[in-house]
């Protein structure tokens, strides 16, 4: 069995017992899980942002919702950042709602967001949302569509504003 806990003042994961050929099987298993998501309805989640405001899945249907799955000190996440403002300024919030998902706590992105601007809407503690999806590699972007089906998964990588203006727009027609 694996165990993993994360810190709140600095990102902390710690394995136990498992050895690197476990590691593999489980990160194998966790894309599958998330790809066969692709085309599926989304799993609802319930979390709350960094003011302590609930924010349902459910209550987005009829919104094409763009998730982002990061945390504080991932570097390929604060990188693809401004690219993610860019993205977020191109769309009607009233049809495309940009959520962030994150297994830190709200002190720590508040301190973070300090810092770094991320326009976003931040989703604390989504460990297990993450977890749920099959997420296990950041950053990881959906696109859900209006009627709450995954339309888009990806990853990491470059030209991400690109390939989500894509399945963006693919989700409004």
């Amino acid at each position: 069995m694996t165990k993993k806990t994360y810190g709140t003042d600095s990102v902390v994961m710690h394995i136990f017992p498992e050895t690197a050929d476990e590691r593999t099987k489980e990160v194998a298993a966790d894309k599958i899980k998330l790809h066969l998501l692709l085309n599926a309805a989304a799993p609802n989640f319930s979390l709350n942002d960094i003011n302590h405001k609930k924010h349902s899945l459910n209550e987005l249907k009829g919104k094409i919702v763009v998730l982002n799955f990061w945390f504080t000190a991932c570097q390929p996440c604060i990188a693809e950042m401004p690219d993610l403002n860019e993205l977020k300024k191109m769309y009607d919030p009233q049809k495309v709602v940009f959520l962030s998902i994150t297994f830190n706590d709200a002190k720590t992105v508040k301190e973070f967001l300090l810092k770094q601007k991320f326009d976003y809407e931040p989703l604390v503690d989504g460990g297990q949302v993450a977890k749920d999806y099959g997420v296990s590699s950041f950053p990881t972007h959906l696109v859900i569509d209006a009627t709450g089906k995954i339309t888009f998964i990806k990853s990491g990588g470059a030209q991400i504003k690109t390939l989500l203006a894509n399945a963006i727009n693919a989700a409004m027609i």
